[in-house]
């Protein structure tokens, strides 16, 4: 049995010059017709920012060149900004 902790990351994805991001309708099961981020589990040994890529890919076929990570939230709450 698997007892790593699951860490989620979501990207948030701003139009470089505005205000706008990218959010998607989801068709999963989890979520269904609700409106997200890309993102997903990361993988045991992977970096924030290449998680977030991977998911990007992955969910959107966008194929970013970086990720900078900003945000680290704990189940009680805190938060820790880059």
């Amino acid at each position: 049995m698997n007892k790593l902790p699951k860490v989620g990351i979501g990207m948030l994805i701003r139009l470089q010059g505005t205000n706008k991001v990218l959010v998607g309708k989801r068709i999963g099961s989890v979520g269904h017709e609700t409106w997200a981020v890309p993102g997903g589990h990361l993988e045991f040994g992977e970096e924030f920012a290449d998680c977030a890529l991977r998911e990007t890919e992955e969910e959107t076929g966008i194929k970013l060149p970086h990720a900078t990570f900003c945000y680290a939230v704990c189940p009680k709450t805190q938060f820790l900004q880059c």
